[in-house]
């Protein structure tokens, strides 16, 4: 075959591969998962009141960082989707927009990542690896802050490599890096690690004082970026006061939820961990299927494999004396794995190693090319597991969310909410929501209350918390069980309480019964 040819071809397999990642992430991408998520739909609120407010649901202009629950969310994802409202509507789709645009162009981003170290085979075997993995999939569809913090590290990471061979790149991956920093929490002491080792190897590997001078002027960049985290930290540590000022805020929350991170209880975290890496389920079917894991479940040995190999690259590198793509993936994977050991993780959590671990896995599918059979024997059982990954999830997926209501996104919330709406429109009777403490952010997003309306009459069973709980607020009550509730009002709540409501008016919508006595 003529090496235009195989131009051509790879060409073509590219596009396939990218055109089949965007379908896989915006497909359905309003409905599946079904209705919404309790965390998505308060980063959706919050991006509600930003754009109809200028400030978010706790009334603070411009935060750099959201209450959220009471311990707090990062403020990047809200931002998005607040531009997403603004370009299109306020909808569950467009809530989900952010994570699925970023989601399709990191698959680009990761095969020009390859791109720089490896040859195009290696690279396109990568793009494979990244589209049909469970994990880019599942978190590029719902709108959880967390999901899209791999994106931008991602794009973080390519400029950095980038900028070995344009100096001028590193501001750009300074800025991505900030921006990074913005978009979830857990990254802050990943990176606080990461990102001086990765300008200190630039600088042992740099040859020139331009370099030199752009790795101190973009780490200054970077600094002056996230000083107004550096100091929402200070305020939360009761070092400085907190700001509040007509175009800023960098909030004290109500709880700081910074004593998670450490040593007690290693042998959990420890277990926690080799249930996500090794055995891939975390056991919240929100981040992954327990039949296909994050790349399926028989990816860990070529992980575990590529390790091998990027440790023998590194090596390599060192004796020839140049920069190590190589020893920066193994150090981000080893400094992921020694800090994810404090955590209490779940995938979302120590989402920073995945990208770093589906390199891993790249470097090992492109040893056995030479093996054509061994190859395309697991390109094929890749495939497979690939095909019946997306039959399970288009079809079946809704419906084992709606088996477990802990992990439910209310599956039928939307219609009973819509209906409840409409009775009390008519009746003018309070609504009654039971046993769903953390269910006030889909009723205050899909009903669209406006944010002062909220404000002014919320009132909380637990303020302050790390994870508050709203009583009331309009005509709506969140009671934890049935006896507390008074008479002939209007009440939303699981189907497995419908007994409860023999002698109402009763209508069903997925997990939910409305009830009410006309």
């Amino acid at each position: 075959m003529h090496k235009k040819q195989q131009t051509y071809i790879s060409q073509y397999i590219i596009w396939i591969l990218l055109i089949t990642s965007a379908i896989l992430h915006f497909y359905k991408l309003g409905s599946i998962p079904s209705d919404i998520n309790q965390d998505e739909a308060l980063t959706a609120y919050n991006a509600f009141s930003l754009l109809t407010t200028g400030k978010s649901a706790f009334n603070n202009t411009n935060p750099i960082y959201l209450i959220g629950w009471g311990s707090g969310t990062s403020i990047l994802y809200a931002l998005l989707t607040k531009l997403c409202f603004f370009l299109f509507d306020i909808s569950i789709y467009t809530a989900r927009l952010p994570n699925a645009i970023m989601g399709t162009i990191s698959c680009y981003v990761f095969y020009r990542l390859l791109r720089l170290f490896y040859n195009k085979q290696t690279a396109l075997i990568g793009l494979f690896l990244i589209v049909i993995s469970p994990w880019n999939i599942m978190t590029s569809r719902w709108g959880l802050d967390a999901n899209i913090a791999p994106s931008i590290n991602l794009i973080s990471f390519y400029f950095y490599c980038k900028s070995t061979k344009k100096s001028q790149y590193l501001y750009l991956s300074s800025i991505f890096y900030a921006l990074t920093i913005y978009s979830y929490a857990t990254y802050w002491p990943y990176l606080a690690i990461i990102y001086p080792i990765q300008l200190i190897y630039l600088y042992k590997t740099s040859k020139t004082n331009q370099t030199t001078q752009n790795i101190l002027y973009s780490f200054a960049l970077f600094i002056l970026l996230i000083s107004p985290i550096l100091y929402f930290i200070l305020v939360n540590y009761n070092i400085l006061n907190e700001v509040k000022l007509s175009w800023i805020t960098i909030p004290k929350l109500p709880a700081w939820r910074i004593d998670e991170l450490g040593i007690t209880d290693i042998k959990t975290k420890a277990l926690m961990l080799f249930n996500i890496l090794i055995k891939q389920n975390d056991g919240w079917p929100s981040n992954m299927l327990p039949n296909y894991g994050l790349f399926y479940l028989f990816s860990p040995i070529f992980i575990i494999t590529g390790l091998y190999f990027l440790f023998n690259n590194t090596k390599s590198d060192y004796k020839n004396k140049k920069f190590s793509f190589s020893f920066i993936v193994l150090t981000q994977i080893i400094v992921g794995i020694i800090y994810s050991l404090f955590l209490y993780s779940f995938s979302n959590r120590i989402n920073f190693l995945y990208i770093p671990f589906l390199i891993s896995l790249t470097i090992t599918i492109q040893k056995l090319v030479t093996y054509k059979r061994v190859f395309y024997t697991i390109i094929a059982i890749y495939i497979l597991h690939f095909i019946f990954f997306i039959h399970n999830y288009f079809t079946h997926y809704n419906q084992k969310l709606a088996q477990n209501y802990l992990f439910s996104f209310s599956y039928g919330i939307k219609d009973a909410l819509q209906k409840a709406e409409e009775w009390h429109h008519k009746t003018n009777k309070s609504i009654y929501i039971l046993g769903e403490p953390y269910i006030y952010p889909k009723v205050l997003f899909l009903n669209k209350i406006p944010p002062y309306i909220y404000q002014k009459t919320v009132t909380w069973y637990n303020y302050p918390s790390a994870f508050m709980q709203a009583k009331s607020f309009t005509y709506y009550h969140f009671i934890n069980t049935p006896s507390e509730i008074p008479d002939n009002q209007i009440y939303i709540t699981h189907t497995n309480q419908k007994d409860y409501f023999n002698t109402y008016t009763t209508f069903i919508y997925g997990n939910y019964i409305v009830a009410t006595k006309e």
